[in-house]
């Protein structure tokens, strides 16, 4: 198979997992979760591969590597599971690092991608239920209020760690390409 139907295959397959998941929320009526950055970087790493949008993936890239960590955190500490989120979460990131053989990370592609989860934030926060605090764009994530008594610290935090974890793997998958092209 030549490496246009691989990015292809793997583009239509990231999309799909998007879909499957987002099918499953709704059926649960719970829509509002689709919008988690962790989903929609596995739906954008596949509008980037197949559409050869190098932005758009790497953005996609990194909200995963950020999104899939705490995903597993919160499967691990609480019994909130659907098996579908596996698909966007698990089979996301797999293709997400499968792309890097097909787009080179733009640089300073870490900024936008931070950028743009400050805007998902404020968007989470206009179009969620404040219950189901998606993008934690209302509340510090339970079991933390003591350590952040203010959310607007708390969302700086994020934000600093989110640009500085971005600006990390950024420098390290750069490196990588340059290494094996």
């Amino acid at each position: 198979m030549s490496d246009k139907k691989k990015r292809i295959t793997a583009g239509a397959l990231a999309i799909a997992f998007f879909l499957i998941h987002a099918a499953a929320l709704v059926h649960a009526g719970e829509y509002y979760h689709i919008i988690w950055s962790c989903h929609l970087g596995c739906l954008i790493v596949g509008i980037g591969l197949l559409n050869r949008l190098p932005w758009l993936y790497a953005i996609g890239f990194f909200w995963l590597t950020m999104g899939v960590p705490l995903w597993l955190l919160n499967v691990l500490t609480s019994h909130d599971f659907m098996l579908t989120s596996t698909l966007s979460h698990i089979g996301g990131i797999i293709i997400a690092v499968y792309g890097l053989r097909f787009e080179k990370m733009p640089r300073f592609s870490w900024a936008a991608a931070t950028a743009g989860l400050a805007v998902l934030g404020f968007v989470s926060r206009l179009v969620t239920p404040q219950q189901a605090n998606v993008n934690l764009s209302f509340a510090v994530w339970q079991g933390w209020e003591e350590k952040f008594p203010s959310y607007f610290w708390y969302v700086v935090m994020l934000l600093t760690i989110a640009a500085f974890t971005f600006w990390i793997l950024d420098l390290t998958v750069r490196r990588y390409q340059a290494k094996i092209r």
